[in-house]
């Protein structure tokens, strides 16, 4: 009775082989979330608001003081996308609006335009922290 039993060589090589399988299964992933972190970015720098905002902005509103509410969140964003990565927000500086770009700036605009002299206030904050301690999502509410 005779068997063949693989050598330790052969028996390494299909470790190293499914070993460099996960790492480009791995680089893939991690390529595809970099591209769709990209595109989502590229898509908030050049989304506008929408033609029916008024309308929306309405409809939000009521809902939310049906509801009881005196504000309401209207957009959350990775804090990457201030121009200083959050630090004004965290530091609760008078001038963070300056800070904002894409659609969050827009937004803003719109706001000081439409709502501030409505007396409507908007309050921007982070809302949580990367492992190293750095900003990481930046959520700004409207409040009346």
């Amino acid at each position: 009775m005779s068997s063949k039993i693989s050598p330790p060589k052969d028996l390494r090589k299909i470790t190293e082989d499914v070993e460099m399988a996960k790492a480009k299964e791995a680089l893939s992933r991690s390529d595809t979330l970099a591209n769709a972190e990209r595109e989502l970015r590229e898509e908030f720098m050049q989304k506008d608001l929408r033609p029916d905002v008024h309308e929306r902005v309405e409809t939000a509103l009521r809902r939310a003081a049906e509801m009881g509410m005196t504000s309401v969140k209207v957009m959350e964003f990775p804090a990457t996308y201030c121009t200083d990565s959050g630090r004004a927000i965290n530091n609760a500086e008078p001038d963070w609006p300056k800070s904002l770009q894409g659609w969050a700036e827009r937004a803003y605009k719109f706001f000081q335009k439409e709502l501030a002299p409505n007396d409507f206030h908007l309050r921007a904050e982070i809302v949580d922290f990367d492992s190293a301690g750095r900003p990481a999502h930046v959520a700004i509410y409207l409040a009346w």
